[in-house]
C-alpha cells in the first residue's frame, strides 16, 4: 500500500483531500455541533474528575450514552453523510483502485484523468454503493442494538453492590468490542468492493459477495491487516 502511494504521490494526495479530507472536517464540524450536548456532559466530568464518589460507575454511564447517542448525527451531518457514501467515497475509492490497478497513465493530471474514468461510469457506482449502504446500514445497527440491551442488563443489576459495577463494566468493554467487530466488516467491504465494482465490472450485490471470494482464502492476513484500520 504504502509503495502504490509512493509511485502516484501527488495524485493520491490530491484525491485524498479534495475527496476525503474536505468532506471529513466539514462532518467533524456538524457533529461537533449537533452533539453539544453529550460533549458537555464529557467536559463536566472532566472538570469535577477529582469530586467523583464513584468515577467507574460515572464513566461507565458516559460511555453507554455514548455509544447509543453516536448515530445521531443531525440532518446536516445525515446529508453529508448520504453524499459521501453515494458520491465522495465511490469517486475516491473507484479512481484509487483505477490509479493503482495501472488503467490510469501516470503523469500531472492522473488524479483528474481516474476521477473522470470513474465518473463514466456513475449508474453503476450508484448501484454499488447503495448496495454497500444497504448492507452498512445493517451491519451498524448491531452496535446500537447491543448496546442498549447491555445498558439495560447493566441497569437491572446495579442495585447488587459488586455485581452491578463488573457488569457495568464489561458491558461497556463488550459494547466498544462489538463496534470494533462491526467496523472492521464494513473496512474490509469497502477494501475492495470498488476493485471489483470498477477493476473487474461487478455490479449491485455482486460487488459485496466479491471481497468474500478474494479474502476467505487469506483470511488471517486480510483480519491482520485491516484490523489497524478501526482502531
Amino acid at each position: 500500500s504504502g509503495r502504490l502511494m509512493r509511485v502516484l504521490p501527488s495524485a493520491t494526495l490530491e484525491l485524498g483531500i479534495i475527496l476525503a479530507l474536505l468532506p471529513a472536517l466539514l462532518r467533524a464540524f456538524l457533529l461537533i455541533r449537533s452533539q453539544d450536548s453529550l460533549l458537555s456532559s464529557w467536559e463536566a466530568w472532566f472538570d469535577n474528575f477529582s469530586s467523583h464518589q464513584n468515577i467507574l460507575e460515572s464513566f461507565t454511564a458516559l460511555v453507554n450514552t455514548t455509544l447509543i447517542q453516536s448515530g445521531r448525527a443531525g440532518l446536516w451531518a445525515t446529508l453529508l453523510d448520504l453524499a459521501k457514501s453515494l458520491f465522495f467515497s465511490p469517486l475516491l475509492l473507484s479512481s484509487l483502485a483505477l490509479l493503482y490497478n495501472g488503467f490510469i497513465l501516470t503523469g500531472k493530471k492522473a488524479a483528474v484523468s481516474a476521477v473522470q474514468m470513474a465518473a463514466k461510469n456513475v449508474g453503476h457506482l450508484v448501484l454499488v454503493a447503495l448496495a454497500c449502504m444497504l448492507a452498512e446500514w445493517f451491519v451498524q445497527m448491531v452496535p446500537s442494538l447491543a448496546s442498549g440491551l447491555l445498558s439495560l442488563v447493566s441497569q437491572l443489576v446495579s442495585w447488587i453492590p459488586l455485581l452491578g459495577t463488573v457488569v457495568a463494566v464489561l458491558a461497556a468493554i463488550l459494547s466498544l468490542l462489538i463496534s470494533l467487530l462491526t467496523s472492521f466488516a464494513v473496512t474490509v467491504i469497502f477494501s475492495y468492493v470498488w476493485i471489483c465494482a470498477v477493476c473487474e465490472g461487478v455490479s449491485g450485490f455482486g460487488a459485496l459477495v466479491r471481497p468474500w471470494q478474494l479474502t476467505r482464502n487469506a483470511m488471517h492476513e486480510t483480519i491482520f491487516t485491516l484490523l489497524s484500520l478501526p482502531l
